[in-house]
């Protein structure tokens, strides 16, 4: 299964959801919602670009897959 992991990446840079939000365009409920673990939220692919882009960093970063045919 694949999960978001804009969390762990957001703190690590020393951001609130609250900013992440303003930088995005996006609400802090959503980013809430993307960032809960049992999250069913389905973002776009833009969406996914859009918070890379306002964390500074790959876009892949920001997906975690752990199903057991994944590789690192």
């Amino acid at each position: 299964m694949i999960h978001f992991d804009i969390k762990n990446i957001r703190r690590l840079k020393g951001i609130t959801q609250e900013e992440l939000a303003f930088k995005t365009g996006l609400s802090q409920s959503y980013i809430s919602e993307l960032e809960a673990k049992d999250s069913i939220a389905n973002p776009t692919l833009q969406t996914i670009e859009i918070i890379a882009n306002a964390l500074g960093v790959c876009p892949l970063d920001l997906l975690h897959c752990d199903c057991k045919n994944h590789k690192d």
